[in-house]
């Protein structure tokens, strides 16, 4: 199927030989509706990033630079000193992403709803997969963030609460607080087995407990995300950073779905193809608000 064989705005040969087949349930509208329904759901790593709608496929950006110059005491004949800024211009750009499940005669016409109920999850959960890596991926790989050495969390001079201090104090210097920490399943293992953090845990109550939600509580003021996208080799780093202003994920196209009858493919034996596609990005505008953590495993 190529990309632009029928792309939404156009007609699609879907034809309604299925729409009002013996299961009703089954038709290509239902699981179009069903895959977007399952992408929607809440995804903890587009939280990191606002969304940010672009015109185009290539978008031009000035980033800062280094800056020159300080003010200083001026004489009364003396030169009032410049302060310059150095601006880089990139281009970024935005990609296709999508898939497809088939639908066969036979799942339609036997109803067999919990396969194809199966097939509209797992294509809702790779779109949001790739967005998920896209995302963590960019933040992670940002080039110019901060970057500090923090205590071993696996020995006796783990100091993991001034070690997110530290790194707050690295982002806050750039003009904005920090407010989340996101680390791996391993380093959330360690820091809920410390004494510091276990008061906090079985200290925090009600329905979002972590004794009810099984999810780390805010340490040094910091939203606490899980994910070993982040540190996919286990490398023992975590990072702090200022979710919303760090960085954008640039949509072009937001998630859209569309079908084609299978006759249309050649494949008498499928009912229909659906497909999945959105086009966007992750980019990161501002580095210095996230700051790397390294050496946490030892």
């Amino acid at each position: 199927m190529k990309l632009n064989e029928f792309l939404p705005g156009t007609t699609s040969p879907m034809t309604q030989s299925y729409a009002l087949a013996n299961h009703p349930a089954l038709t290509y509208k239902v699981v179009e509706a069903g895959i977007l329904k399952k992408y929607h759901e809440p995804s903890i790593a587009k939280s990191l990033l606002r969304e940010n709608r672009v015109v185009g496929s290539a978008i031009e950006s000035t980033l800062e630079g280094d800056s020159r110059g300080e003010v200083r005491i001026v004489s009364e004949n003396g030169d009032i000193p410049r302060i310059d800024t150095d601006f880089l211009k990139k281009v970024r750009s935005v990609d296709w992403y999508g898939g497809y499940i088939e639908i066969t005669l036979d799942e339609v016409e036997d109803g067999r709803a919990d396969a194809v109920q199966t097939k509209v999850e797992n294509l809702a959960y790779a779109m949001q997969l790739y967005e998920q890596r896209n995302i963590l991926w960019t933040v992670s790989n940002a080039q110019g963030l901060n970057t500090l050495a923090g205590t071993d969390w696996t020995g006796s001079s783990a100091d993991p609460l001034r070690d997110l201090q530290k790194a707050k104090n690295l982002v806050k210097k750039d003009g904005l607080p920090a407010d989340t920490l996101v680390i791996s399943t391993s380093l959330s293992e360690y820091l809920s087995s410390m004494d510091i953090v276990k008061s906090r845990i079985y200290n925090t109550n009600g329905s979002q407990s972590f004794v009810n939600t099984g999810d780390l509580p805010p340490l040094a003021g910091l939203r606490v995300v899980v994910d070993d996208e982040m540190d996919p080799e286990g490398t023992g780093v975590a990072y702090v950073l200022r979710t919303l202003s760090c960085g954008t994920w640039d949509v072009r196209h937001p998630i859209r779905t569309y079908s084609v009858d299978g006759k249309f493919l050649g494949k008498d034996m499928v009912a229909y193809k659906t497909v999945a596609l959105a086009k966007a990005n992750a980019y990161i505008s501002h580095p210095k608000l996230i700051t790397k953590l390294t050496g946490l495993l030892g």
